[in-house]
């Protein structure tokens, strides 16, 4: 019998944080084992673990998408600080596209620190 306090469980690496496919093989192998499961309450939570996998996947697909709509957006209001005319405006504009990018560049720090 394995003393299940003893098992090593390494995290996920801080770059697959974002990773819908890390989730989604992550939630296949926990059905995969509560396949093969034969006390009814482990297989039930195998299961439950499985879809706590899955919506963590469909976490991640939303990050990686709200990265690239911040991304477009800093683009996109950067380009318009440039037809500006009051510098004002202009600038309030710029920061605005700085704010963009950072939340961006803050949803990707996971990956970044992996590297």
């Amino acid at each position: 019998m394995t003393d299940w306090q003893d098992v090593e469980v390494a995290p996920p690496s801080p770059k697959r944080i974002n990773d819908p496919k890390h989730w989604r093989d992550r939630a296949e192998e926990a059905r995969a084992k509560g396949e093969l499961m034969n006390d009814a309450q482990a297989r039930q939570t195998m299961f439950q673990v499985a879809e706590e996998y899955e919506r963590l996947g469909k976490q991640a697909e939303e990050v990686l998408g709200e990265i690239a709509r911040w991304r477009s957006h800093a683009n996109s209001v950067r380009a318009k600080a440039r037809r500006m005319i009051n510098p004002l405006s202009a600038q309030a504009m710029q920061q605005a596209a700085k704010d963009f990018e950072f939340l961006a560049d803050y949803a990707e720090l996971p990956r970044r620190l992996a590297l």
